[in-house]
């Protein structure tokens, strides 16, 4: 999720966080607390995130998550392609601005950022 790419260290990957069940964060900063979820299939509506079981499941994982004081961001494979996942983190490390953060990842994914990137102040895609 471009964690590397952009030198923020610490993250784990699939770190299990209840010892009682199999629930696991896609990654996580442990010291922090804060754990980063990628929800697969969701363009094509055939996400077991988003409906039936799965979706409950999701949310017994995440309430439990919450209780034990983890805080928990969540996004799309389409919101980690473009960027705005990896801006959520870094806001919520405290870190980036949105048009810092937007600059950082189009580097990382190899792409000219010529227009200095956006937020929902300027009518951005974010917004």
């Amino acid at each position: 999720m471009h964690l590397k790419a952009l030198k923020l260290p610490g993250w784990v990957r699939e770190f299990r966080f209840d010892p009682d069940r199999k629930w696991q964060f896609d990654f996580c900063r442990r010291d922090l607390k804060l754990a980063v979820e990628i929800e697969g299939g969701t363009a094509s509506g055939k996400s077991r995130h988003s409906k039936g079981k799965g979706f409950d499941d999701d949310c017994e994982k995440y309430n439990a998550a919450a209780i034990a004081g983890w805080r928990f961001l969540r996004g799309s494979a389409e919101m980690v392609s473009d960027g705005r996942l990896l801006r959520t983190v870094e806001r919520a490390l405290g870190g980036a601005t949105p048009n810092r953060a937007n600059e950082s990842a189009s580097r990382v994914n190899g792409e000219a950022d010529t227009e200095g990137g956006t937020d929902a102040r300027d009518g951005g895609a974010d917004g």
